[in-house]
């Protein structure tokens, strides 16, 4: 019979109290197959702090003590540690990680790596004994970063269809937990705002890690579901706003991150326009804000003559940017084209596709980068590497090529009803139709991106 420095016989089973009676475990012994007496324990170690591995070593995060400390605890000698770099409040892994030892921590070369192995995703965290606890655990997801596209299939269906645009298929058993086809807007940045009503609270949630929320105040009720969603910033940014635009009539919805405690609803006056024909008597109408991105902490709106400004300080300030020379025909021969607003390495494109007289085909699609100092849209060659992802909403997006296991200098364009995808060359204008296999019949269609921290 093997026992421990405070009495606990090993082996033996720590088991978790049902309903949160206490926060320490239940030791039972496996030899004699009942509950230790008096209780057993093991110094620091409760439900939710410790990972126990193959070696016996367990690594225990104490929170509690007086300098906050994470180590390899020995379950025979509670004096017997090795300390290692402290796990992170901000991203704590659950605690149902698998944890594991490269080899012997103790008395080996300190080549040993410790493993915490996420129980439902493709993320580990990993750090390497050093002796002194210094240094840092570092997270590493073993998927490279995807790029999925999001279909909203028709009733009575409430959940999307996930499917992988790298590999081009179906995504079997693809899930966001939360997610359903309309309590939800997608941002270029990759977050995605939620709106859950069974627990009436509303977060950004990382689409990659279901841990990673930024909670909200919550969204009401009457915002548009096809409302365009997008941040000022990196949400975790001091002053990050969140905006949604309306598709119909003049309104924004908005609230700044950690410094609001509910959502502005304001409604703007850009202008006016020509009604042709005149509607309902009337033959002028607000100017909409239509194509939209964030570039630079500043909203930029707009086209081809001028471009609308949106600031928040804090609250919503608008003003233009003349264009000096305007493109002429940007909208193609027949005047009909989609046009996408994309922020990328903080510069401002403008996608535009244009359409021939069946407005379905797609004859052209070319891209203009903004020159801020020549106040001009210039003709972009290529877009240093990247790839730009555009759908519905008004939606534009740019994400590495290679990380997402695109091709390189396209432009991406999602037509879900047709169960399709172009993808274009911004070069030469070549384009590739592929085939959305096993798609359900679909409204519309988003992209869910990979979240970049960087």
């Amino acid at each position: 019979m093997d026992t421990s420095s405070s009495g606990v016989r090993l082996p033996c089973l720590a088991l978790e109290h049902a309903g949160g009676g206490s926060d320490k475990p239940v030791l039972f012994s496996i030899s004699e197959r009942k509950v230790i007496d008096g209780g057993g324990d093991i110094p620091g170690l409760t439900n939710a702090n410790a990972w126990a591995t193959p070696q016996g070593w367990i690594l225990v995060r104490d929170a509690a003590a007086a300098a906050a400390a994470t180590f390899l605890q020995n379950p025979r000698d509670s004096y017997d540690t090795i300390p290692l770099p402290h796990l992170p409040q901000d991203d704590l892994p659950p605690r149902r990680c698998t944890c594991l030892l490269s080899g012997k921590p103790a008395g080996g070369d300190g080549g040993c790596v410790v493993l915490l192995v996420h129980p439902f995703s493709t993320v580990f965290w990993h750090c390497r004994v050093g002796g002194d606890g210094d240094g840092e655990w570092a997270k590493h997801d073993t998927c490279p970063k995807k790029t999925l596209a999001l279909l909203v299939p028709s009733p009575p269906k409430d959940k999307p269809a996930l499917f992988s645009i790298s590999e081009k298929k179906a995504i079997n058993g693809g899930d966001i937990p939360g997610l359903t086809n309309t309590n939800s807007w997608v941002t270029s940045q990759g977050w995605i705002l939620v709106r859950d009503t069974a627990s009436a609270t509303t977060f950004l949630q990382n689409p990659r890690d279901f841990d990673d929320k930024i909670q909200l105040p919550h969204l009401p009720q009457d915002v548009h579901i096809s409302s365009t969603c997008l941040l000022s910033c990196k949400p975790t940014m001091p002053g990050c706003v969140v905006l949604l635009v309306e598709p119909v009539g003049t309104i924004i919805w908005y609230c700044h991150i950690g410094d609001d405690e509910k959502w502005v609803e304001h409604e703007y006056d850009i202008g006016t326009q020509v009604l042709d024909p005149p509607l309902d008597g009337k033959d002028h109408e607000k100017v909409p804000i239509c194509w939209i991105a964030a570039c630079q902490g500043k909203f930029y709106f707009g086209g081809f003559e001028s471009i609308g400004v949106l600031e928040f300080s804090p609250s919503p300030t608008f003003s233009s940017i003349a264009i000096i020379d305007p493109i002429i025909g940007g909208l193609g021969v027949m005047g009909m084209a989609s046009l996408y607003m994309v922020e990328s390495l903080d510069e401002l494109y403008m996608v535009c596709q244009m359409y021939d007289s069946d407005m379905k085909t797609i004859y052209d699609v070319t891209v203009y980068r903004m020159d801020f100092l020549k106040q001009q849209w210039c003709i972009a060659e290529d877009i240093g590497g990247r790839a730009f992802l555009v759908a519905s909403c008004y939606f534009g997006a740019s994400r590495s090529a290679d990380e997402c296991g695109l091709e390189k200098d396209c432009v991406y364009s999602t037509f879900a009803r047709d169960k399709y995808f172009e993808v274009c060359k911004v070069e030469d204008g070549e384009t590739e139709e592929y085939d959305l296999i096993e798609a359900p019949d679909s409204q519309g269609g988003m992209w869910i991106l990979p979240v970049e921290k960087k």
